[in-house]
């Protein structure tokens, strides 16, 4: 399986989607945990979301956007 891959979003950004093994999805139904990352604008947050194997298999950038948008910022531990 893909573990990562590049692609624009709506404003031309372009953003990394990588994998989190070990994080709790649904990796029976191809859905799994995924941290975004603007290659573009270091002010950005890492985002942390879903990505679907298809979409990084096919590298659908349109269903990457989409679970982007689904995305949130996300938080520092400790």
């Amino acid at each position: 399986m893909k573990e990562n891959a590049t692609f624009p979003d709506d404003s031309g950004r372009r953003w990394e989607v990588q994998v989190l093994w070990g994080h709790p999805a649904l990796p029976e139904r191809g859905i799994y945990g995924a941290r975004y990352t603007c290659l573009d604008d270091a002010e950005e947050a890492v985002r942390v979301g879903y990505i679907q194997e298809w979409a990084l298999a096919g590298e659908d950038e349109s269903l990457m956007r989409e679970m982007l948008a689904e995305s949130e910022p996300g938080t520092a531990i400790g």
